[in-house]
């Protein structure tokens, strides 16, 4: 066998295995996101894309927060809640006071220097922040277009798809060979 048939049956293998590492890891944790994304039916998980570096160096811009339903929230709390616009912000519990309406919870994104202008209420709050993947809310953002489904799913899929028939293709070659070589055998004794 020839030094170029080599390499390239390496540099094929090497490819497939990447794929298929690709398909195995990261499509499950794209998915897992996309699909807490829109909905919470698992274990009431919510994921949302960090929009802005109000808390970093914690949650860095770009970054998924996956927040959960608690039963209480206290100071040093990372959550994220509703504004009454309807906008969804990942800050801090900084205080928190009884009011005539509840409690009401003081918030503020780590890297402001000041707290939010509005309290919260528990009714407002989505969830506390269980962990956060760096720059992930990139990739997932990308995802959720036509271009990056197409770019991130469909193609390697394809790709993956096209190395399995390739090899079911060699092995009726071989597979055929053997019969050809045998057939000839058997006609020459």
């Amino acid at each position: 066998m020839s030094k170029l048939k080599k390499t390239g049956r390496i540099t094929k293998k090497i490819i497939h295995i990447n794929l298929t590492l690709l398909i195995l890891t990261v499509l499950p944790i794209a998915v897992f996101t996309l699909l807490t994304s829109k909905s919470t039916f698992i274990a009431g998980i919510q994921s949302m894309v960090v929009l802005s570096g109000s808390m970093e160096p914690t949650i860095h811009t770009g970054s998924v927060v996956f927040v959960q339903p608690s039963q209480s929230y206290g100071k040093g709390d990372i959550v994220t809640f509703k504004t009454d616009s309807g906008i969804r912000v990942t800050h801090r519990i900084v205080d928190e006071k009884l009011s005539n309406d509840g409690l009401q919870y003081t918030t503020k994104g780590d890297a402001n220097s000041v707290s939010d202008s509005q309290n919260i209420s528990q009714s407002q709050i989505v969830g506390k922040s269980l962990f956060s993947i760096p720059y992930l809310g990139y990739v997932v953002n990308f995802l959720k277009t036509p271009k990056g489904f197409l770019i991130s799913v469909i193609v390697p899929t394809l790709i993956f798809i096209a190395f399995e028939l390739w090899a079911i293709k060699k092995e009726i070659e071989k597979n055929t060979e053997k019969k050809i070589l045998a057939r000839m055998q058997e006609k020459a004794v």
